[in-house]
């Protein structure tokens, strides 16, 4: 097992491994990628594993605190003494992770191996999905008109992510300013859905990867839900990564939340893995 603090020189270890499978590892990817652009994006001092020699790569691993644990998995699946392996190297260095999240099933295996028992149950439970053609009639899915954000509008956007925050975990994962200073660096990076000269829905373009991009932060607020608002956003903001060069766009989405697992699919995006989260700590 190989371990770095370095996200360049993760990266030189680990990326044509991760790539083999870049939309299933993509939150590795482009979180990594986003260190190595812009040192400082995160306060404390990144955790990575790669577990498994060249050519034999079994998983990789990554913290960046106050976050919890990533597993990134490729063609040939861990073994339970390799998981073990990270479990030993993690407390060796006295790193608790709060949760694990990772592809079915073993983000699960490796939460059993660290509690000593199975019969776990996930915290959030997520499917992964990517899209590589937009549905042409979700462009136009509803009343209104697709720009990015403006900068004038980091209050309601700061308000409405806090909200997305709640409602996608159950609880606030981060303090106020936390989610103020997200929106401050990454505004430009947030589409909307106007209608009537106000901004109703909102998606945010994240984590570029060498061929795939994500979107996230996919917010309508109750009062403007039902009205084709966020399946629109969505699939103008897909509609135009594509057209910049992305061969691909992924998207996280809740399990439990089947109506907006229907709207992604409808706009054109397709299941790649499903992915849980594990409380650790």
């Amino acid at each position: 097992m190989h371990t770095f603090t370095d996200p360049q020189e993760f990266l030189n270890a680990a990326r044509a491994w991760l790539e083999t499978e870049e939309a299933k590892n993509s939150l590795m990817l482009g979180n990594t990628l986003r260190m190595v652009a812009q040192p400082g994006y995160f306060e404390e001092t990144p955790y990575y594993a790669v577990v498994g020699e060249p050519g034999e790569v079994a998983l990789a691993a990554m913290m960046t605190p106050p976050f919890g644990l990533v597993l990134a998995t490729a063609r040939r699946q861990p073994e339970d003494k390799e998981l073990r392996e990270l479990i030993d190297d993690l407390r060796g260095r006295g790193l608790t992770p709060p949760d694990v999240i990772g592809p079915n099933p073993h983000g699960l295996r490796f939460a059993e191996l660290w509690h000593g028992q199975t019969g776990l149950q996930p915290e959030i439970r997520q499917r992964l999905y990517e899209l590589r053609a937009v549905t042409p009639d979700t462009l136009t899915a509803a009343q209104g008109s697709f720009r990015m954000a403006r900068e004038d509008e980091i209050e309601l956007l700061t308000g409405w992510a806090m909200a997305f925050d709640v409602e996608a975990f159950g609880r606030a994962t981060r303090p106020p300013e936390s989610f103020r200073s997200l929106i401050e660096k990454r505004w430009g990076d947030i589409a909307v859905w106007e209608d009537g000269r106000a901004a109703v829905s909102m998606a945010m373009r994240s984590r570029p990867t060498r061929h795939g991009i994500t979107v996230n932060l996919v917010y309508t607020p109750p009062d403007g839900r039902g009205r084709g608002y966020a399946t629109a956003c969505v699939a103008r903001l897909s509609q135009s990564l594509l057209d910049e060069g992305f061969q691909f766009c992924t998207l996280f989405t809740d399990m439990d939340n089947p109506t907006s697992n229907s709207i992604y699919m409808k706009i054109g995006y397709t299941p790649v893995c499903d992915f849980d989260k594990y409380t650790l700590g």
